[in-house]
């Protein structure tokens, strides 16, 4: 009977822990995990789609005690954007508060990301001189495939989009 007792008490426990994590995105964070690349198209002047260039792009994506940490580059119309960001989990359902950002973000921009299924996005917004900057980076992951769109909008109207495919890349230690 103690043992029964016991079996049931690990297993509430264990549940107890799991469910909170699982609400919180936690557990979906290792399909994430790795080091993947590929190549984007970069469509300026969207929605029209005036002018397309390819350009390479790579992500990479490892768990910590309190979140994640994640690097970057993705090409756009202002050149190669390289960003890494250590996100912590915020309590709310999937999603991180950015805790330290490279480069640093200025007291007017904000960085955060919602994780959910097979799907991270990570969210800059920025606001000049009443100019308010959205940028989405959105990372899904499906059958070892990872794709990224990126979309720019000023002040709610889409000007930039960038759209890719990635895979998981092979590290050699």
């Amino acid at each position: 009977m103690r043992d029964l007792r016991w079996t049931v008490a690990s297993t509430v426990f264990t549940v107890a822990i799991a469910i909170p994590l699982a609400s919180n995105g936690v557990e979906t964070l290792e399909r994430f995990a790795g080091v993947w690349t590929g190549v984007g198209v970069v469509s300026e002047g969207y929605p029209t789609g005036r002018s397309e260039k390819k350009s390479g792009l790579d992500v990479a994506i490892w768990e910590t005690d309190a979140g994640f940490t994640m690097s970057w580059r993705s090409p756009g119309g202002e050149g190669i954007r390289r960003m890494t960001s250590h996100f912590v989990d915020s309590k709310e359902s999937g999603r991180f508060a950015a805790h330290q950002v490279a480069p640093p973000l200025s007291a007017d921009q904000d960085l955060w990301a919602q994780v959910d299924e097979n799907r991270m996005t990570v969210y800059l917004s920025h606001v000049v001189e009443a100019v308010e900057r959205l940028a989405r980076y959105r990372w899904s992951v499906a059958n070892g495939t990872m794709t990224f769109k990126y979309t720019l909008s000023i002040d709610g109207e889409v000007t930039e989009n960038v759209t890719g495919r990635l895979r998981r890349a092979k590290v050699v230690m």
